[in-house]
């Protein structure tokens, strides 16, 4: 055997380990120490690295199997950015990993966005397949997925198998408030999700969903098909009650299209209350489905179907803005001529405006059907059928697929 130290000056070097965010430019000072051990032309272990540059400190040592695979990797200290954990990782016989996380903090979205950009897709793949199986468990302080809301006081039991996540308990805090994410087994090729908040608008922030509500309880119940047919498909319900939105452009372009300043007003500044959103959704591969999404409160009601393609940030959604909800939706609750004044369109009115928003999130086209906000739903109806629909078969599947059931 032959053990080794090696103490290397890297300022003349450019590091970058982009799972943590974090790289070095040459000329910036950097130092790294190495130790370990060759068991004949094989390395057998380190038993101590570290490195010391700006912006990271690290502190670890690894074991190798006799093949030259890792066996451990121990992680005493990394401190980088928000980052300040340490990690003990293990090979299992599955060719999995059991992985232990702990400590003050951890950033983990320097490494949800490998791949994004021209860095070096075909890495972060790899990346992704050798942790295609892990069990994991973590105790932290602080978690953040999004780049300013953190989840606090976090505990988590983790079970992915084979790319899925067969298994997950997952309890902390936002705010003041708990937060609870759960994937159990439902059977075969069935899994359950389980999301609750008590600070819905808080919880939404944390997971880098939708930064524009304020308070709400939360609810997401839903079940994911992993039949070769559903490839892992998730059909569930978001559910919110009694909540506040504030700036929300895209609905603060429709009011302005409808001209309804005062509504405008009140989002711009606290916001507009809301009693409820329900939104039942498909989610699959990276497009979601919404199927007669509707919200409500005192001021407005909001319908909305259509897709939402995550990877692309592209929208094609369209509903109906129902101004002065309370008050304009009362003919349309009325016995027996009700369904005249709403068009039978649940959450509907007897004055309300079309509206249509394409494109990417950032800058949609967003499109107001005029002549309906002075029509009865009923001749609303009769106005969509000039309307224009999704063609595509692969889009219109899943919403095909659950009104079959």
């Amino acid at each position: 055997d032959i053990v080794f130290d090696a103490d290397i000056d890297a300022t003349d070097a450019s590091l970058r380990f982009p799972p943590i965010g974090w790289s070095k430019e040459r000329d910036r000072r950097g130092f790294v120490f190495v130790s370990g051990r060759f068991a004949g032309d094989r390395l057998a272990e380190i038993g101590r690295a570290s490195i010391s540059a700006p912006g990271l400190e690290a502190l670890g040592s690894m074991g190798l199997a006799g093949d030259g695979s890792v066996e451990r990797v121990i992680v005493d200290r990394l401190i980088s950015g928000r980052t300040d954990a340490s990690a003990i990782v293990t090979a299992t016989p599955d060719a999995g990993w059991d992985i232990s996380v702990g400590g003050n903090g951890l950033d983990l979205l320097p490494f949800m966005q490998l791949g994004e950009g021209d860095d070096d897709p075909a890495a972060s793949k790899g990346s992704s397949q050798v942790f295609d199986s892990f069990t994991l468990s973590a105790d932290l302080d602080r978690l953040w997925l999004e780049p300013e809301a953190a989840i606090r006081a976090v505990t988590a039991t983790v079970v992915r198998e084979e790319g899925l996540f067969s298994l997950a308990q997952v309890a902390g805090s936002v705010g003041r408030d708990p937060i609870s994410v759960d994937v159990a087994p439902a059977g075969p090729q069935r899994r359950t999700l389980a999301i609750r908040a008590e600070d819905a608008g808080e919880a939404l922030r944390a997971l880098g969903i939708f930064p524009d509500i304020n308070g709400g309880r939360l609810t997401v119940k839903g079940t994911f098909d992993d039949t070769p047919q559903g490839r892992g498909a998730l059909d569930g319900t978001l559910k919110i009650r009694g909540f506040r939105v504030i700036r929300a452009p895209i609905i603060a372009q429709i009011l302005n299209i409808m001209a309804l300043s005062g509504i405008l007003d009140v989002l711009r500044g606290g916001g507009i209350s809301f009693t409820a959103l329900d939104a039942p959704f498909v989610l699959r591969d990276d497009v979601l489905f919404l199927n007669q999404a509707r919200m409500h409160g005192n001021a407005i009601g909001l319908t909305a179907e259509g897709t939402y393609r995550l990877e692309r940030d592209l929208l094609d959604v369209r509903g109906t803005l129902v101004p002065f909800y309370v008050v304009n939706s009362l003919l349309g609750n009325l016995p027996l001529v009700g369904a005249l004044f709403s068009g039978g369109e649940r959450g509907g009115g007897l004055f309300a405006a079309s509206y249509s928003v394409s494109g990417p999130m950032s800058k949609p086209d967003i499109s107001v059907n005029p002549i309906s906000v002075l029509a009865p739903g009923v001749l609303r109806n009769l106005f969509r059928i000039f309307e224009t629909s999704p063609t595509d078969e692969d889009l219109a599947a899943p919403a095909r697929r659950r009104g079959s059931r």
